[in-house]
């Protein structure tokens, strides 16, 4: 069990748009000389693919081959007009010696974007953050749920049990009680579950399974052989491929995941409100969470100032990504 938790200390119990593709002059366009990006949409060769982009710090994941061009060109621009949007079968338009030829493009989809789960990418531009705020405020802020931490306990800290593809990831508690990380991980879990319901899907966080997820929760709380043992929820879902670091405190977001440090050494499991600011300077943090100071669940500041005062360079924001 990793030291502290609740007010005392943190951890608990056991792309951008690609260029064009191009045929080389002479060359001739086959079945597998082509591929659609997965985040631009655009084509891109495979040399193209695997060089320039990866460079560039481009996602250029191919997710499926063009058949069949109807006819071979040479130096041939293939371009997708911005907003355009591909289905498996749809028509683009090849630009060739200044003439416009008709193709159809037939896209065969890579298995794991069509298998009947809920997954994730990792891509910052699909937040969790709306479905976490929804699944707060589900829970009673009047002290019904209350903080409770045993230190040297294996129990994982959860108001009620989380079960995942039928195994018991953490067991809740009778009394509907509570302490940080083990609430910030029981709000994260629902999120997805909701998120996945939405969808029409079964429930699966990524690719993960029960076991995976288990290890999940162990970085959540600090409570791994592996992973950083003060970035936690940080670590716990970007290692994951579940979410993506919040580097600039201005861009934290209402939902967000924290994890953080006071200057007395104790911290902190929270999921960010807002920060509090005198004139444009940040000087405290508004957090939800469970705590003692509110009696269990509740909505909490904390000051920057003071040797007690969080320690503003030891705050660690995550943004997870929805499925």
């Amino acid at each position: 069990m990793a030291t502290g938790s609740g007010e005392g200390g943190s951890g608990g119990g056991g792309g951008g748009a690609g260029s064009s593709g191009t045929i080389g002059s002479g060359g001739e366009a086959t079945a597998s000389s082509w591929s659609i990006d997965a985040h631009s949409g655009q084509t891109v060769s495979p040399g193209l693919a695997s060089n320039d982009w990866a460079q560039r710090g481009q996602s250029s994941l191919a997710i499926g081959h063009i058949l069949p061009i109807r006819k071979s060109y040479a130096n041939i621009d293939v371009r997708i007009p911005a907003g355009k949007t591909l289905n498996k079968a749809g028509d683009t338009t090849i630009l060739a010696s200044g003439m416009e030829r008709e193709m159809t493009w037939i896209l065969a989809i890579v298995l794991a974007l069509v298998a009947p789960s809920c997954s994730t990418t990792g891509d910052s531009a699909r937040p969790l953050n709306p479905t976490v705020l929804k699944m707060m405020k589900g829970y009673p802020t009047d002290g019904s749920y209350q903080y409770w931490w045993p230190r040297g306990s294996k129990w994982a800290g959860t108001t009620q049990d989380l079960i995942y593809q039928g195994k018991t990831i953490a067991k809740g508690d009778s009394r509907n009680r509570s302490y940080c990380c083990g609430l910030t991980f029981e709000v994260y879990f629902k999120a997805y579950e909701e998120a996945c319901r939405k969808t029409g899907k079964p429930f699966r966080i990524g690719r993960l399974s029960p076991s995976d997820v288990t290890e999940l929760r162990l970085r959540w709380y600090g409570a791994s052989r592996n992973g950083d043992k003060k970035k936690l929820i940080l670590e716990a879902l970007t290692s994951m491929g579940l979410g993506q670091k919040v580097v600039r405190p201005e861009d934290a977001r209402p939902g967000d995941f924290v994890q953080l440090w006071r200057k007395n050494g104790s911290g902190h499991s929270v999921i960010f409100l807002k920060w509090e600011r005198s004139g444009r300077k940040i000087t405290g943090i508004t957090y939800w969470s469970s705590q003692p100071g509110t009696n269990g669940i509740g909505e909490r500041t904390e000051r920057f100032s003071g040797s007690r005062g969080v320690d503003p360079d030891q705050i660690f924001i995550a943004r997870a990504t929805k499925p």
